[in-house]
């Protein structure tokens, strides 16, 4: 296990409390002495036994952060606000909310989020079938009726977004019965949810009309009073579900591994050819300078990991200027480009989830999208349960780097100039990935691991 070595101007009690939070079989009974869970409504899938896991988590140096943990069939929320040593129950907390004094959080059920007011009406189905019986075009329009919702829990991202599946029942004119499911997102913000949604529909018009070999998801319709974005399903398996036990995989599964990477590498070249369909701006300028800032913050509570990630942005900085002066046009780029937003198996490669859509280099989703399979061999070396033990990644899958970037410059018709800046901005995805990572898991040997990875990509540029 990693050591975690907290600022010594902070009381102990931070680390020790922090250990805490990251102990679902501390965090077990005491949630169970302090909530009264069995009266919420259900969230997850009914459990045999009584059990405890952290699902998600964000931690910020000082010691404030977020955890979402599953307590048997419930979701719950764990809030701390900073620096341990002097947290006071807040004056406005949210309802159900309760204070525990020896760990320095207060917690409460996620349905209580206060950034997602609506998280019980979208989960709601009895409420979500008269919402959509009047949203849905055919429904809008007197073809069919829904009858019946079942609204299903998949992804909750506490504070920004949750990932709802929505089961319907309906009825159309002639009495006929049939079976239909969508897919919900429901958002913090009212604006982003309305931009998003203009821009799936412009995206999937307009990949359809330029015969682009990419099928993305079908915005059905916006409910802005929530705000939900309902989308149509699309068919296929996530491309990285054949990453998650590497050693195990066959030569013939290898073999279609590598088939799916060039196809996803086609289909992204098609996205960035399509016409500029956004006004949102992704400078990279900006998204650097917030990396820098929290590694500098880093720097100061957990010095070793935090200087590593500080010297790694600084060589990062020192270099953008060097891109900007290159032959770059911008285009509509995905913006969270990897490979469980591409699903495979349908007629055609889809590519999900355009949350982040907006202009940019395609470098950054190329960059993107060569980080998080260089973070996947990573992971694929690090034993379970956080051991410092390694083993060796598979041949093929460390190759699947250059398989991935050599269809897309083929592809899109890249000058030779793009692999230099896709090594540069799969550096800068590796330092976010580092961050994101410690948030969630202090004592995590991972993002050290990634801040290496991301000093050897620059390493290996021939410039």
């Amino acid at each position: 296990m990693t050591t975690l070595t907290i600022n010594p101007t902070h009381a102990l009690d931070q680390q020790q409390q922090l250990a805490q939070a990251f102990s679902a079989q501390q965090m077990g009974p005491m949630l169970r002495n302090a909530l009264s869970p069995a009266s919420w409504p259900k969230a997850v899938a009914k459990q045999s036994t009584r059990s405890c896991h952290i699902l998600d988590a964000k931690v910020d140096p000082n010691g404030s952060g977020t955890m979402l943990y599953q307590l048997d069939a419930e979701l719950v929320l764990g809030v701390m606000p900073a620096h341990a040593e002097h947290r006071q129950q807040p004056e406005r907390a949210p309802t159900q909310a309760v204070w525990l004094p020896e760990i320095g959080m207060y917690v409460y059920p996620f349905l209580n989020d206060p950034a997602l007011p609506a998280l019980r009406t979208a989960l709601d189905g009895q409420q979500m079938a008269a919402r959509l019986n009047a949203e849905l075009p055919t429904c809008r329009s007197g073809e069919q009726r829904i009858l019946r919702c079942r609204a299903t829990l998949l992804r909750y991202r506490p504070g920004r977004r949750c990932t709802l599946r929505y089961d319907l029942r309906l009825v159309d004119r002639s009495g006929v019965i049939s079976s239909r499911t969508l897919f919900g997102k429901l958002y913090h913000d009212c604006a982003k949810a309305q931009a998003v949604y203009a821009e799936m529909q412009r995206l999937a018009a307009c990949t359809q009309a330029n015969g682009a070999p990419v099928t993305l998801a079908h915005a059905e319709a916006f409910l802005s009073e929530l705000p939900l974005i309902v989308q149509a399903p699309v068919s296929g398996q996530p491309l990285d579900l054949a990453f998650e036990h590497a050693e195990k995989v066959s030569e013939q599964t290898v073999a279609e591994i590598r088939a799916n990477i060039r196809a996803a590498a086609v289909a992204l070249a098609a996205v960035h050819k399509l016409p500029t369909l956004t006004q949102r701006q992704r400078p990279v300028d900006a998204d650097l300078a917030k990396l820098t800032r929290r590694a500098q913050k880093l720097a100061g509570e957990h010095a070793a990991l935090g200087t590593q990630m500080s010297k790694l942005a600084t060589t990062l900085a020192a270099t953008v200027a060097q891109l900007a002066g290159e032959n770059t046009i911008l285009c509509t780029v995905h913006g969270d480009c990897k490979p469980s937003q591409f699903l495979v198996g349908g007629a055609q490669i889809a590519l999900l989830d355009f949350d982040h859509c907006g202009l940019a280099d395609p470098a950054s989703d190329v960059g993107m999208f060569l980080a998080t399979l260089r973070q996947i061999s990573v992971r694929n070396r690090l034993r379970p349960e956080h051991s410092t033990e390694t083993i060796h990644a598979p041949t093929w899958l460390t190759a699947l780097e250059e398989e991935f970037l050599a269809a897309y410059m083929t592809a899109s018709g890249a000058a030779a100039d793009f692999r230099r800046r896709a090594t540069w901005y799969q550096a800068l995805a590796l330092l976010r990935k580092a961050l994101r990572g410690f948030a969630r898991s202090p004592y995590s040997p991972l993002p050290a691991q990634l801040i290496t990875a991301a000093e050897r990509c620059l390493a290996s540029d021939p410039a």
